[in-house]
């Protein structure tokens, strides 16, 4: 039994939501049925993002037209001619983020499986169109299960633990966030229904790597390559959720009680530095970035200062932080 299933089971008690994909982890009612969507295939490598009517993946278009990946656009807006250049395939699907993705993925049915490697990105995020291949790259000759490059120092972002890191080639951990996920393609199979009926997915980047057992060093942020996440956290789709009377917050609200589990549970396990030495385990991955990452020394120090602030009221050991 995976710890995934274990830590579901426990919180089956807790769930009032019915229809549940996975044990233990109910969603809101969800039954669109989409109509096949018809995908033409260049390459195994997929970019799927969701988009309103800002995006800024339009310079991913010239390099998936030429056989780099394959782009394919999960409209939530309602402009006609949005995302139609050569190299772009379009979905229009309304809805939630992750709802959303649940629905453009299965509406895609068995071609989903032509495909080795699939990047979730959100709409907001620049990236360079040349360093795509090189990440997919790294995923695969890692054997990564799940990953997510990093984020560049001017980036907003929830997370400060994210940002680059100097020196590291990849740093392995538990938590990949949710805005630029790099999945095995059988392995997002495998989490997929956790998207089901999510309007954020906020919450789901604490429990989705633990869908098998044998997950560490297999779950990584990718610190050679960088993307910067451009606008303040929240974007077009909450606002539009919010508008719609739904709570951004219920996911992950749900998830951190269902699964008993916080914030505080992130942690890096090993980084492997630009020179091939590994440095294993919490304690010398956070000794590290305690020095080579100024973003990552301030959230250890705010992450000990607030379980120390958080004892009263819900029992932390700090041993916990470097297990």
């Amino acid at each position: 039994m995976s710890a995934f299933t274990r830590h579901a089971e426990r919180a089956a008690v807790r769930t009032t939501w019915t229809g549940n994909p996975l044990p233990g982890l109910g969603h809101p009612p969800h039954h669109r049925r989409m109509v096949e969507f018809r995908l033409t295939q260049r390459s195994d490598r997929l970019i799927i993002v969701r988009a309103g009517d800002r995006s800024r993946h339009l310079v991913l278009a010239a390099n998936a037209a030429r056989g780099d990946y394959d782009l394919l656009v999960s409209y939530f807006g309602k402009d006609p001619a949005l995302y139609r250049a050569p190299g772009e395939q379009r979905i229009d699907v309304p809805g939630g983020k992750f709802s959303g993705l649940y629905d453009t993925i299965t509406a895609l049915g068995d071609q989903i499986d032509a495909y080795r490697t699939v990047w979730l990105l959100d709409d907001d995020i620049d990236v360079e169109p040349e360093t795509v291949t090189h990440l997919f790259d790294i995923h695969e000759r890692n054997n990564l299960l799940l990953s997510q490059p990093s984020l560049t120092p001017d980036s907003h972002c929830s997370h400060a633990i994210l940002k680059r890191c100097a020196g590291s080639a990849l740093r392995f951990t538990n938590f990949v966030e949710i805005m630029v996920p790099v999945f095995d393609r059988a392995y997002l199979m495998k989490v997929l229904p956790l998207f089901n009926g999510r309007v954020t997915g906020w919450g789901l980047d604490l429990v989705w790597h633990m869908a098998v057992d044998g997950w560490r060093g297999r779950v990584a942020v990718i610190d050679r390559i960088a993307v910067k996440h451009g606008r303040q956290i929240g974007g077009e789709i909450y606002a539009a959720a919010a508008a719609a009377g739904e709570n951004v917050h219920t996911d992950s609200r749900f998830i951190r009680e269902a699964f008993g589990i916080s914030w505080l549970d992130i942690q890096v396990h090993a980084v492997r530095l630009n020179d091939g030495l590994t440095l294993n385990g919490p304690f010398l991955s956070s000794a590290y970035m305690l020095v080579a990452h100024r973003h990552g020394a301030r959230w250890l120090m705010r992450r000990l200062l607030k379980a120390r602030r958080n004892r009263a009221r819900r029992p932390v050991e700090i041993a916990r932080l470097f297990r």
